[in-house]
């Protein structure tokens, strides 16, 4: 028997219906500066955005307040990267030069 994927146990934990839609991942890949990894892709394709049990809230690059926006929101304004800790904003592997000096 193989081992289910964590989105695969999520579906059956949370007795969800998926509804799969299409992404457009390479402008979001093009603009993060990484590749999004395959089972958060699979997780937005599946659920979309939104939050799980009010708790955890899942930002897919499709929704109007997306991952896309606050990144773009974070890399003009580094000084909200503090909203995040312990973990900080991830600036991508080549750090904007306007957030050199931001921590994270």
């Amino acid at each position: 028997m193989a081992a289910m994927s964590w989105v695969q146990r999520i579906v059956e934990v949370t007795r969800a219906r998926p509804e799969p839609r299409d992404i457009a991942w390479a402008p979001v890949d093009s603009e993060l500066g990484v590749a999004v990894p395959p089972d958060f892709r699979e997780l937005c394709a599946l659920f979309g955005g939104g939050y799980f049990n009010g708790f955890l809230r899942l930002l897919t690059p499709t929704a109007v307040d997306s991952v896309l926006y606050w990144f773009r929101m974070h890399r003009k304004n580094p000084q909200f990267d503090h909203l995040y800790a312990p973990y900080g904003m991830y600036h991508g592997p080549a750090r904007q030069a306007c957030c050199a000096g931001a921590t994270t």
